[in-house]
């Protein structure tokens, strides 16, 4: 699977738009995101995701532990890319 960020120099065609997302209490995982792109791309049996954006997201919330309202910071990224078939 290859990314990228723009465009690239093989000729394609457009399979479709691909969603992909990461969740993590120790900061933004950019690599995860983008696996998680080629994830859904390899099902829709793509070669690539191109042209793929990322929007980040920190958060506090809380959660119950133990009976007791505990904070949780979270980290979210959310990436979309156009998934391709070389031609």
């Amino acid at each position: 699977m290859k990314y990228s960020t723009g465009e690239i120099e093989n000729k394609y065609k457009v399979v479709d738009v691909v969603f992909g997302y990461s969740d993590s209490a120790r900061g933004f995982d950019y690599p995860s995101a983008t696996q998680n792109l080629g994830n859904v791309a390899e099902e829709l049996n793509a070669d690539a995701v191109i042209n793929i954006s990322y929007n980040q997201r920190e958060y506090t919330g809380t959660k119950k532990v133990c009976f007791q309202d505990k904070n949780e910071r979270r980290f979210e990224i959310f990436a979309h890319g156009t998934a391709v078939k070389f031609i």
